[in-house]
């Protein structure tokens, strides 16, 4: 700005701060994202959390939102242990920290059910008050299935022979591949198979002679080794039992 007086004396000093000041127009919300929870699958969560950015100012809050269900069914968690139910019917935030990268404290009492699909989203505010997520769609957002039911295996096939040629007790001259299934509740996926084979001194998995791979050699605890997979089906990696 400048000023004139009534004899046209027109002012030349324009000292920042009082006769000049510059300025930057900021409307782009800040930048929040997910980096945990990020797997297809979750048996603990005991915190989640990201990272955060802003074009020119500073992110004062991060905001997340925990969600299950879909339609009437959908359930919101609101963090109030106190009321008795922190899962309600209506659309709530709860903050999360957020000094460096942001991180939520996932309460032990949340109560994640078996089998159930999850949904987290995140968004945040700086400090001039712009307020939503700029992220890609895919980072501001995160789904996992809670699955606590570990998965089952049947071995009961010998020497690529059908099913029912491998049995409890059962005596062999001649073992050189053992093979058999996995399965896993719905939603949940096998994704594994170990084994160890024990020689003698009992059932269980204490100390004992174990195959190693190649024979059988004395270990401290069971020595487990993992099988050839491709769900649903396994059988050793190495012939010749």
């Amino acid at each position: 700005v400048r000023a004139k007086d009534a004899v046209n004396n027109v002012q030349n000093d324009f000292t920042v701060g009082t006769a000049s000041n510059s300025f930057t127009v900021d409307l782009t919300a800040p930048d929040i994202r997910i980096t945990s929870p990020v797997e297809t699958y979750r048996r603990d969560l005991s915190v989640i959390t990201g990272s955060h950015s802003d074009n020119l100012a500073t992110v004062s809050k991060v905001e997340v939102q925990i969600t299950s269900g879909t339609g009437g069914s959908k359930r919101y968690w609101d963090g109030d242990l106190a009321s008795g139910s922190a899962w309600v019917s209506y659309s709530t935030w709860v903050a999360a920290a957020v000094a460096g990268n942001w991180t939520y404290a996932v309460a032990a009492q949340i109560g994640f059910v078996d089998g159930r699909q999850y949904f987290v989203y995140v968004r945040g505010r700086d400090s001039i008050g712009n307020e939503g997520n700029v992220a890609p769609s895919a980072a501001q957002a995160s789904t996992f299935t809670w699955d606590t039911t570990p998965a089952t295996s049947l071995f009961d096939k010998r020497n690529n022979l059908s099913a029912g040629t491998l049995i409890d007790g059962g005596f062999y001259r001649s073992i050189t591949k053992i093979a058999g299934s996995a399965s896993d509740t719905s939603p949940g996926l096998e994704q594994s198979v170990d084994f160890y084979l024990k020689q003698g001194g009992g059932s269980g998995s204490g100390s004992g002679l174990y195959w190693d791979g190649a024979v059988f050699t004395s270990f401290g605890a069971a020595h487990w080794l993992p099988s050839s997979f491709s769900s649903p089906d396994f059988s050793t990696v190495t012939p010749n039992i």
